[in-house]
């Protein structure tokens, strides 16, 4: 839903405040800065991530289907802990620094490693112990015995 009381056209394109397509370079920015701020002001109600044992020292930072192989193993084993990023931007920096302060994070990724940038900035920031990266491509999935393996020096 896109508000009330208000005809609302989707496109690609910039637009000016009036909601009429433009081409100027000047309406396109302003526009991109209008809506990064809109984003950004809003980030603590956008951002969600699910947390399973919070307290652990080994985290596992993940989204999409790889969560589903962490989260198993954070059922079997509560010195893992899991926070499962249901929202990828924007992110909630300082609830994800507070989360992997002082603590051991992996983020498996099935790429080279979108995510774990920005995670491993946000772990030097709030002192995380270490951050790493577990990356598989190819398209094949990340198995629960992979991330084991990938935690294994910390356990």
């Amino acid at each position: 839903m896109f508000g009330r009381g208000h005809r609302v056209h989707v496109t690609g394109l910039s637009h000016s405040e009036a909601g009429y397509p433009v081409e100027s370079a000047y309406e396109h920015s302003k526009l991109i800065h209008r809506l990064f701020e809109k984003i950004r002001r809003r980030t603590k109600e956008l951002f969600d991530c699910e947390v399973i044992n919070e307290d652990a020292k080994i985290k596992i930072v993940s989204y999409g289907s790889v969560s589903r192989s962490a989260k198993l193993i954070t059922e079997n084993d509560k010195k893992v802990g899991l926070i499962r990023l249901k929202t990828l931007h924007p992110i909630d920096e300082e609830m994800i620094g507070s989360l992997i302060q002082d603590s051991y994070v992996l983020v498996p990724e099935m790429n080279m490693g979108q995510m774990f940038y920005d995670i491993k900035r946000i772990g030097l920031e709030y002192g995380a112990k270490e951050v790493k990266l577990y990356s598989k491509i190819g398209g094949d999935p990340i198995y629960p015995h992979e991330i084991v393996e990938a935690i294994r020096p910390w356990l």
